[in-house]
């Protein structure tokens, strides 16, 4: 089938209209259905567009040029009538349309590596029938971010990595705005689930081809996630995740079959999910768990997976506690308004001078377009700088004249401090930390520290023995910028190991043995969950967890 015939065949009603999208110069065609956004529409035939902001239209990364005669077959949400400029992300469908993608749009692939470059022996598939040229893919399915691993199956080598943006932002940064687009639509479902999936196909080709394998050697995808995003992709509605009780649909592992019209790459390939917790804990921190012999750690142990949504696990003499607490996108840079992934071209560390107030920064690989945006690790760094210069006071407001000419007014006459300034050359804006952007940190980092202090008072811990911290900078970020802020508990200084993206590492364990199966299943039986919105004493900790120490 063709990939025009996909999309019709995921996403249309034969009873809408139906428009063609012409991408030039090659003037490839995509049909799509009436008041389709442009960037789902060519997420789903394979073409990925930088939505850094989650679709909110703030970000202006996802920018294509449309043909002249296009321009009144789309809508214009504000934007001049006469520019042939537009989002992609908040620009609908309304006829036949012709355009071009600036190369700065498309998404690129980013290399990680966050797993173990090469497994021990001893990890075998027991039972299998492996091939010698056999491979297969380990999947950490983020909210923001997807993490793929290319492994050999008999030897057991990491032949590659890479992380891709997740294409389903555009129904929303959080799982709750995912969820709420399916109760509202029931071919959100579908749409979401085919975007997922190719983004993982896209992500596994691109993998292939730098191993300088081929396709049909592809034989097993392992994939972890949270409760939503495996619901999801196995084309389960995750509408009873957003009422109350939260319960999922199912918990158990699931094997997945998609054919040639959803996975075209490799559909006879294997597709299998780990069990799941509860609603809002899903197999990434049981894999997570997994990859850190959490069962076997000493007393007082306590695993913190910090992503779109926080992940709380602490071992104890009686078994595992486990909570999540809802931190929203800022940790993996969501919901800021320079925020992007932790990808190429992305602010990762910032350092301010104490008496200018000017910042200076590193950014992730090697960029030959300057600041695209800050990163998790990014903001948390910059906060940091700027609590310790006194830019920024406890309360989280700024502190206008602590550094002359150090903060400045936006065009509302809003305080913001800038790190890099704008790059006319690239087109890329400034990359900024309004005052916005720091309520967005305190709301985070207050629901994660809240988090682990109820989790603490229910199993009877005083203070944890150590803190694996896990999560997309979980290599990079700096201890003591980590308890500047308030995020981890004081009295953990020293205590705090980074254990990089142990999700994705407990997925590559689980491919390369079958085994792992059974002990991901044992860890689920053996651990509590907490349901820490219930507790009476979680808005008042939450709320004393918003300032900065």
């Amino acid at each position: 089938m063709t990939i025009e015939g996909l999309f019709l065949d995921t996403l249309e009603k034969k009873t809408m209209k139906q428009h063609t999208l012409t991408l030039l110069p090659g003037r490839r065609v995509i049909v799509c259905r009436d008041g389709d956004l442009i960037a789902p529409a060519l997420a789903s035939a394979g073409i990925f567009l930088r939505t850094d902001c989650g679709g909110k239209g703030i970000c202006g990364k996802c920018r294509v040029t449309l043909s002249e005669t296009s321009l009144n077959r789309v809508s214009h949400n504000g934007d001049d009538e006469k520019s042939p400029h537009r989002l992609a992300c908040r620009t609908r469908i309304h006829g036949d349309i012709s355009l071009t993608i600036p190369a700065a749009t498309l998404m690129t692939a980013t290399p990680v590596t966050k797993a173990p470059a090469l497994l021990p022996a001893h990890y075998t598939l027991a039972g299998e029938d492996i091939r010698e040229d056999d491979l297969g893919v380990a999947v950490d399915l983020g909210t923001t971010t997807i993490a793929l691993y290319l492994l050999s199956l008999s030897n057991k080598k990491l032949l590659g990595s890479l992380s891709v943006k997740n294409p389903q932002t555009t129904f929303g940064a959080d799982v709750m705005a995912r969820i709420d687009a399916v109760r509202r639509d029931e071919e959100a479902l579908s749409t979401q689930r085919t975007l997922v999936v190719r983004a993982i196909e896209w992500g596994c080709r691109e993998l292939l081809k730098q191993a300088g394998t081929s396709a049909d050697q592809l034989k097993s995808i392992v994939a972890v996630g949270n409760t939503t995003m495996i619901h999801i992709l196995a084309g389960v509605s995750p509408a009873p995740l957003g009422v109350a009780p939260y319960d999922p649909v199912f918990t158990d592992i699931r094997r997945l079959a998609f054919d040639a019209r959803v996975f075209t790459l490799a559909p006879a390939t294997r597709w299998t999910t780990l069990p799941l917790l509860s609603g809002f804990l899903g197999c990434d921190i049981i894999s997570a768990a997994l990859a850190v012999d959490l069962m076997n750690a000493p007393p007082g142990t306590l695993l913190v997976d910090i992503g779109t949504n926080g992940e709380i696990m602490l071992k104890n003499n009686d078994g595992i506690y486990a909570a999540s607490c809802a931190t929203g996108p800022a940790f993996e840079g969501g919901a800021l308004s320079c925020g992007m992934p932790a990808v190429e071209g992305a602010i990762d560390r910032v350092t301010i001078d104490r008496k200018t107030g000017r910042a200076s920064f590193t950014q992730i690989g090697r960029p030959r377009t300057g600041a695209t945006g800050i990163c998790g690790s990014g903001i948390i760094s910059a906060m940091a700088e700027l609590l310790r210069t006194g830019l920024v006071r406890p309360d989280g407001r700024f502190d206008t004249r602590r550094i002359k000419g150090a903060i400045h007014t936006d065009a509302t006459g809003n305080p913001v401090y800038t790190i890099a300034p704008e790059n006319k050359a690239s087109g890329f804006p400034a990359v900024t930390i309004t005052q916005k952007d720091i309520r967005a940190m305190q709301l985070a980092k207050g629901a994660l520290m809240a988090g682990i202090e109820l989790l603490l008072k229910h199993s009877g811990t005083d203070a944890p023995t150590e803190i694996l911290l896990a999560g997309a900078f979980g290599s990079v970020l700096v201890e003591d910028d980590a308890l500047v802020i308030g995020m981890l508990p004081a009295a953990c200084r020293g205590k705090i190991r980074f254990v990089g993206n142990a999700a994705g590492t407990g997925a590559v364990l689980a491919l390369c043995d079958r085994k792992k199966f059974t002990a991901m299943e044992t860890i689920a039986e053996r651990t509590r969950v907490f349901n820490l919105a219930d507790d009476p004493a979680f808005n008042e900790l939450f709320i004393n967890a918003l300032g900065f120490p």
